[in-house]
Formats: structure tokens, sequence, C-alpha cells
């Protein structure tokens, strides 16, 4: 009788233990298909440069450093520059644009966004592009205090393509921090890198 009910136990953990195993394995893999966002290949699925930056949330996200607010503007500036969107995803980026602009500065913009659809479009038509940009390093930025202000300039450098010629132009961005601590772009001037 005491066989019996040991050869039952033995057949009953079995079952129990070869249950749990399909049940562990079917949830490993609900799991790896929930969170993997695949698609019919298998491969994970990459955002076009428009759709990195209509997907930026600043309130979540916002760039760190006054380089780190350059390189951003550079980067949405070179996007609109150079792809084709829609309408909806210019309001976009142009609101991630606007978002790193001092108060001040934006209290200026009398015609913004509309100002700078049209600028890009106009350039577009001119086949002009931004190539490449460089922003000056972290290390050799130059801060000040002004009116009670933290203030940063940054360099950065743009190659800007017209047809098939390249002119370099040196940009002295301005940006002070605000109330929040963020660095927000105050101004800039421009000149010709090759003069």
């Amino acid at each position: 009788m005491s066989a019996k009910n040991d050869n039952s136990a033995v057949i009953k953990a079995v079952i129990i233990i070869i249950s749990a195993a399909v049940i562990i394995f079917l949830i490993f893999n609900f799991m790896l298909k929930k969170n993997g966002s695949t698609d019919q290949s298998g491969e994970k699925e990459t955002l076009t440069p428009v759709e990195e930056i209509t997907t930026i949330d600043l309130s979540t996200s916002y760039p760190t450093s006054p380089t780190a607010v350059v390189e951003l503007y550079s980067k949405i500036m070179q996007v609109m520059y150079k792809y084709d969107y829609t309408d909806d995803e210019f309001s976009k980026m142009a609101n991630v644009l606007g978002g790193l602009f001092d108060d001040e500065l934006m209290a200026n913009q009398v015609n913004y966004p509309s100002g700078i659809k049209s600028d890009v479009t106009q350039k577009k038509t001119d086949d002009y592009a931004i190539s490449t940009y460089t922003v000056q390093s972290a290390s050799d930025i130059s801060y000040t205090q002004v009116d009670g202000y933290d203030v940063a300039y940054v360099q950065c450098i743009y190659a800007v393509r017209h047809s098939t010629a390249t002119q370099s132009t040196v940009y002295l961005f301005v940006l002070r921090k605000d109330s929040a601590g963020l660095w927000k772009i105050y101004g800039w001037t421009s000149e010709n890198a090759d003069e």
C-alpha cells in the first residue's frame, strides 16, 4: 500500500513540475514578445530623424548642459533643412525648438513658428542644407554672471551646403539659466568662418 502511495506522489510531483515549467516557458515567451517592440522580421523598430525630434518630451528629458542644448538645437535645424515632413511634424519639431529658447527670446518672436517655416522652406527650395555641425566641447565653454543670471557662451560651427559648394559659419550662442535651473538659448550671433 505504501509503495502505491509513493508512486502516486512521485507521479503527481512530476506532473506539477512539468506543468510549472510549461507555464514559466509561456510567460517568458509572452514577456519577450511584449517588451521586444519588434516588427515582422524580429528586428527592433528604429525612428526616422524626424520622429527622433517629434518624440522628444522636454518636460522629462531636457538637455542638462549648455553644449547639449546647442547640440539639440543644431540637430533640429539640420533635420528641418534636410528631410521632408508633414505640417504636424513641423509643428512638433518647432515646439521642441521653442522649448529650448529663453522666455525673453520667445517673447520677441512675433511670427514663430511660421517665420522659421517660411525660412526653412525657402532655403530648401534654394538647395541649402546643414551638412554637419560641431559644437564646442564642454571644457571650452565660457561662463559668467549677467544681471544675476548664470550665462554660458557656446560656439558651434555649421557647414552649410548650397548646391555643390559648402561654407562654414561660426555661431556664438548665448545661454542663460532660468529659474528652474535649465539652460535656455537667449540669442546668438554668426560670422563666416572663412573671413
